[in-house]
């Protein structure tokens, strides 16, 4: 880039449970689905997952930049339990985390909060 403002990172993704609340179902029925029809939102996440790791990767390649930016939201202590948490955020999340690092590419995962850190923190080890 000769000219304009840098880049911090080079592609950005979401975690597919973000995804799916931001863009196909809306935040009340992404939660309506985790009562209603959680095999059908888990089902969907998965079939997401390799589509969000490959958005990520192409925009840090098209960039030279090996930084990738996934914003957490809905994930937080806010939105779900930790049950919930472990069922519908993580296991996708977690898969797309190792589907980027296992490329080499660096991730920005900024902490919405303390408590949503610690359970990020937690569930990795």
């Amino acid at each position: 880039m000769e000219a304009g403002y840098p880049l911090i990172a080079g592609g950005s993704t979401l975690a597919p449970y973000d995804a799916i609340a931001d863009a196909l179902r809306g935040t009340r029925g992404v939660m309506m689905d985790i009562y209603r029809r959680p095999d059908k939102l888990i089902e969907a996440m998965e079939k997401l997952t390799p589509v969000m790791v490959e958005l990520g990767a192409e925009g840090a390649r098209l960039t030279g930049r090996p930084l990738v930016f996934i914003p957490l939201h809905k994930g937080t202590d806010g939105f779900m339990s930790d049950k919930q948490y472990k069922t519908f955020y993580w296991p996708t999340l977690k898969k797309m985390i190792r589907g980027l690092m296992k490329d080499w590419y660096r991730l920005y995962l900024p902490r919405v909060n303390m408590a949503a850190a610690l359970r990020l923190y937690r569930m990795f080890r």
